[in-house]
Parts: structure tokens; sequence; C-alpha cells
């Protein structure tokens, strides 16, 4: 090999290693990229997603419960359309008919809503538990059949609910 070989292969060489670490430079700089771009898309993704979900806030329901049986309401649960969610309302009772109680819960998150009335016992120890089906809006009375021989036992049933034009059937 010759002088000028021996620079020509220099200079090639030179030139591929400068090459080479202009596309070394440019695919660190290409995942960089990608990888903030990436970042980037979740972070934009996550912000639509937060701000296009409906706000579940809380309102209150309330209104009369009785046990058609005499025996006084010990408890009222209420459950909530959305799953796993619920709990005790305030009970009012009424002094001059401790079998129509007045309750009050703050915490419904869902359309729609039940209850569950404790007739008879103590708030602790339920009698007879009986459960409603569901009614929407906000204010509802419910009479609570609790004595299980007589037709329609065993289950309460909305008389009112606000919303509805008035008494139901």
């Amino acid at each position: 090999m010759t002088e000028s070989d021996n620079s020509r292969a220099a200079a090639l060489y030179s030139s591929l290693a400068r090459r080479s670490r202009i596309r070394l430079w440019w695919r660190r700089r290409a995942k960089t990229w990608a990888s903030g771009v990436a970042i980037g898309a979740i972070a934009v993704t996550a912000f639509v997603v937060a701000v296009s979900l409906p706000r579940l806030e809380y309102h209150a329901v309330s209104g009369q419960v009785r046990c058609m049986s005499g025996k006084p309401v010990v408890g009222v649960w209420v459950h909530d359309s959305i799953p796993v969610t619920g709990g005790f309302a305030e009970l009012l009772p009424i002094p001059s008919d401790p079998s129509v109680a007045v309750y009050i819960y703050r915490r419904v998150r869902g359309p729609e809503y039940s209850v569950s009335v404790g007739c008879g016992g103590t708030s602790h120890d339920w009698g007879i538990g009986i459960h409603s089906g569901s009614v929407p809006g906000t204010l509802s009375d419910f009479e609570c059949f609790d004595d299980l021989h007589k037709p329609g036992g065993g289950t309460c049933r909305a008389t009112y609910v606000a919303g509805s034009g008035g008494r139901t059937s």
C-alpha cells in the first residue's frame, strides 16, 4: 500500500466514523423525542378522559317511611344505584306515631335509590328488614308491609316520588 492509499483509507474511515457518529447522535435524539411524545400523549389522554368523565356529585334524599303493622321504624338503609355505595339514613321519628319516621341521607351519587327499612326490634337488631324497589328523584315516601302473613307482606312501596306528579298507585 502506498502513502496515498493509506491517506484515502484514513479519510474513508474518518468519513465513516463521522457518519456513524452523526447517525448515533440522531438515533439518540429520536429516542429522546419518541419518549417525550409518548409521555405527552399519555398525559393528554389522561387529561381528556378526566375532563370528559361525568362528575359524580352527592345529593340528599329524604321522605317518610311507615311500618304498616304499627311497629316502630328502627332504621333505614339507603341503597344507591351506583354499586357498593349507600349507608344508614338519619332518622327523625314522629313522637305521636313511632311507626312513621322521616329519613334523610346526604350521600347519594346515582340517579335512583332504594331503601331497606327496619320495623320493630332495635337499631342494631331489626325485627324485620323490608326492601323497596328503586325510585328516581330526591323525595320519596314509602309504606312498608312488614306483616309477612298478609298479602304484599315483606315489601315497601313508594307512595310519593317527587317529580312524578304526586301519589303513586
